[in-house]
């Protein structure tokens, strides 16, 4: 039992070593990163990059990001939120939570989620409401 344990530990340490390393820039003249030099926002775009290269390999019809905008700058974030308007008009369906403005104005239908009594409803909403929601003026 013992040498099942030791061998399960070296398997174990073997498998973390392997990694996947990521290089990126974020300018045509600048410098490139590694993954871990790179601010949650710059690892924020590295995700989505993927996950829709990803995409491309294996074709979904529904996407579910949960407030993937949340560490990207107004730039970044509005240009992803118009990224995943212009995609869904290819048949795609982009569902994302989220407390940005700029993600909220793309979107085609915004539903709130709320607390009440221990129970939990989702409903959907105007757009109005859903500025709302997030300016936590409508609960």
């Amino acid at each position: 039992l013992k040498k099942k344990k030791k061998g399960l530990k070296k398997n174990l340490k073997k498998k973390k070593k392997k990694k996947l390393n990521i290089l990126a820039k974020f300018e045509k003249t600048g410098p490139f990163f590694f993954l871990e030099q790179m601010s949650d926002g710059q690892v924020s775009l590295i995700s989505i990059a993927l996950s829709l290269s990803i995409r491309n390999l294996n074709q979904s019809l529904i996407y579910l990001f949960d407030e993937i905008d949340a560490n990207l700058d107004f730039k970044y974030c509005t240009l992803i939120s118009f990224l995943f308007k212009k995609l869904s008009s290819s048949g795609n369906q982009f569902i994302i939570s989220t407390f940005r403005k700029e993600t909220i104005q793309t979107g085609d239908r915004w539903f709130g989620i709320f607390i009440s009594k221990n129970f939990t409803r989702i409903k959907g909403i105007l757009k109005e409401d859903a500025f709302k929601l997030v300016n936590n003026k409508l609960c």
